[in-house]
């Protein structure tokens, strides 16, 4: 009797370690990301000289550069003649994507195709996007002369780089952007707000193109910080108990409006524009009370100047 029950026990202390090592098992079969025996995350493959991509300073490198990108693109689609201008720029721009998509590969190694269902979709994201803009800037530019047919799936691989501005989602997801919180960075927005209030008044006087790109730049820092400022607080960021409501709305009614004015009324414009047919004639010219709302978009933009108040309050 004492040989059966030792027997037993033995036998039940296999099943409970075999049951313990049943998660790490299936973990390990499912490529998740291992944990530590407190549950928090560890880092996967840190020793591996790529896992600056991961980075949050890289990522919001990568942020900046697609959205110069589409800034790019947005100008390649209204005037041709920018082409010869933004040649270069999106050559150092594709082999910027290349370097990150092959350190990504190297970084994650069978986890970038075999991970979580939500990485492996981004992955995928940016291997489509980063073939068709090697496509189109490389393999395509060799052809001397295109048919239509090949001239349409140019258009099509041109407007598929669009889809990078979703990358930009991904980055704010998963980078870590706690220094925003700092008062460095609120001093850095209220020069940033400082030095747009005296470039609005020296726009009114002096005509010159690199506005428009000062512009563009200055609008990414205030979407960046809204984006921010909303992935901190969540709906809060909107509650009536936030005591900073009403500085809350007037930002986001501000950048709201100018990314309207300044990149979604004019790209939905190029794209309709792309997609219809040249022989057909179109008009072009916005209709008067669209002309009145872009103008009353732009006049808010002065409210900028409010901001000084609640950064030095």
């Amino acid at each position: 009797p004492f040989a059966a029950s030792q027997q037993r026990i033995g036998s039940e202390a296999e099943v409970v370690a075999g049951t313990d090592r049943l998660p790490q098992a299936v973990a390990f079969l499912e490529f998740d990301e291992p944990t530590s025996p407190g549950g928090t995350s560890t880092v996967w493959n840190e020793d591996s000289p790529y896992r600056f991509v991961e980075m949050g300073w890289f990522q919001c490198i990568a942020a900046f550069c697609i959205i110069g990108n589409l800034i790019m693109v947005i100008l390649e689609l209204n005037d041709a003649s920018t082409t010869k201008m933004t040649f270069w720029p999106n050559q150092v721009l594709m082999i910027f994507y290349i370097f990150e998509l092959v350190s990504r590969i190297l970084y994650f190694r069978h986890r970038f195709l075999c991970g979580p269902l939500t990485s492996v979709a981004w992955n995928i994201l940016d291997v489509c996007v980063v073939c068709a803009g090697i496509t189109d800037q490389w393999i395509m530019s060799l052809i001397a002369n295109p048919s239509a047919g090949l001239q349409t799936i140019i258009k099509a691989l041109r407007m598929l780089r669009i889809f990078r501005v979703l990358r930009i989602v991904r980055v704010l997801l998963e980078a870590d952007l706690s220094w925003t919180e700092e008062p460095r960075f609120q001093s850095f927005i209220g020069l940033v707000i400082g030095f747009n209030s005296l470039l609005m008044g020296l726009e009114t006087d002096i005509e010159w193109q690199g506005w428009f790109y000062m512009e563009q730049v200055l609008l990414t820092i205030y979407t960046f910080e809204l984006v921010v400022l909303l992935k901190r607080f969540g709906l809060f960021f909107f509650s009536c108990k936030n005591p900073d409501i009403g500085w809350n709305v007037l930002d986001a009614l501000i950048v709201f409006s100018s990314i309207l004015d300044s990149w979604v009324v004019p790209l939905l414009r190029l794209i309709f524009k792309a997609l219809q047919d040249p022989s057909s004639k179109h008009d072009d010219s916005a209709g008067p009370n669209l002309g009145q709302a872009m103008m009353l978009m732009r006049m808010a933009r002065l409210m900028r100047i409010l901001r000084l108040v609640k950064l030095v309050k």
